[in-house]
């Protein structure tokens, strides 16, 4: 994921990354190899969670997951952040996603992609036994979060009863909890569109995400392991090209046009029915800046 966004971004990026201790000198080391090629920050912090029930939030969902409900009162300093999940690949730079601070009123604090995009698929509208979001939820993955509004919100501080409430009908965890503010607080959310958070539900039974095939994918979220697993293709073929790419290399010989070869392998399956949409911003910024 982080490869993916230092390889096209023309701005200077700051990363902060929050992780278990065991792994923080891993990651120290990889991004200072990086760094050396490409002029970033980071920082790399452990997971902090509230002193009561800290084993509790860690093991809500995923590991680790719970930590972005907390991350206003983390990160007191910071103003605003791009949370995204870390099986998400940018293809496309990621000031595309970070524009959209730009376009949010002065109530709202945070963006999110919907859930789902047709009613007949969504998981909250047929399943969910609490609170969400308008009439299909909205997909946690990729959020901008304006960490100043959400303190003077009182975030934190609201998101601990809501869990409390409802902890036992909440299937996927702090989305979940998400979802239930944002129900109560409609006017405190942006919507995006889904080609910023495009999953395999957008194009596993058939392509429903109508931005994505118009403009092309910018933001690709390989939700419940899609990266590893052969159920879709095409999301296993991007996430190779990206694996296979080495920072400092050339983009448009060696990542491009590999991942143009294993897009091809896919354009018999559901998800590779609509190849380009993939493609497009890719190409868009290789004819920009003329990667050739």
């Amino acid at each position: 994921m982080i490869k993916s966004a230092i390889m096209f971004s023309k701005v200077k990026l700051s990363f902060i990354v929050v992780t278990e201790e065991h792994l923080i000198q891993n990651f120290n080391e990889k991004l200072t190899e990086w760094k050396a090629i490409i002029h970033f920050s980071f920082k790399v912090i452990p997971l902090t969670f509230p002193t009561e029930g800290a084993q509790e939030w860690q093991k809500l969902f995923k590991p680790c997951a719970s930590q972005r409900l907390f991350l206003p009162s983390v990160l007191k300093d910071i103003d605003s952040i791009l949370y995204v999940d870390t099986d998400v690949l940018f293809l496309t730079p990621v000031e595309d996603v970070w524009k959209y601070f730009a376009s949010m009123n002065s109530s709202q604090m945070a963006a999110l992609a919907p859930e789902h995009e047709d009613p007949n698929a969504g998981w909250y509208n047929r399943f969910a036994k609490h609170p969400y979001y308008g009439k299909l939820g909205v997909n946690s993955g990729v959020m901008l979060m304006n960490l100043t509004k959400m303190r003077d919100f009182l975030w934190v501080e609201y998101v601990i009863p809501v869990y409390k409430r409802y902890k036992l009908k909440i299937t996927w965890g702090d989305q979940d909890i998400i979802n239930i503010i944002f129900h109560y607080h409609p006017d405190k959310l942006y919507i995006y569109s889904c080609r910023y958070n495009f999953r395999p539900d957008h194009c596993m039974y058939m392509s429903v995400c109508k931005s994505a095939e118009k403009e092309g994918v910018a933001v690709l979220h390989g939700s419940r392991g899609f990266f590893h697993s052969g159920k879709q293709p095409v999301f296993q073929s991007i996430y190779r090209a990206f694996e296979e790419f080495q920072i400092g290399m050339d983009i448009y010989h060696d990542f491009y046009q590999s991942l143009e070869s294993y897009l091809e392998l896919t354009s018999e399956t559901s998800c590779g029915h609509i190849k380009d949409a993939y493609l497009a911003n890719l190409k868009q910024y290789i004819t920009t800046n003329d990667e050739r």
